[in-house]
């Protein structure tokens, strides 16, 4: 159980430190217009990372589970 809020705390705690910077950084510049262009950019770009972050995972997890 300790060794659980000891991994699930800083995990948290890092997760609402970029939460609360992400908010920071999105409200800095002021009323900014984007176009369209880059609405797609960003949009490519937290698709590709969150397919390869579930890439990566599932790797780990199909590792894991043949060494068992």
């Amino acid at each position: 159980m300790l060794r659980t809020i000891l991994l699930v705390v800083p995990i948290a705690a890092v997760f609402v430190y970029a939460v609360y910077y992400m908010l920071f950084a999105w409200t800095l510049p002021g009323d900014v217009d984007m176009h369209s262009s880059g609405y797609i950019a960003m949009t490519i770009g937290v698709v590709v990372s969150f397919a390869l972050a579930a890439v990566l995972i599932a790797l780990l997890l199909h590792r894991n589970k043949d060494e068992e």
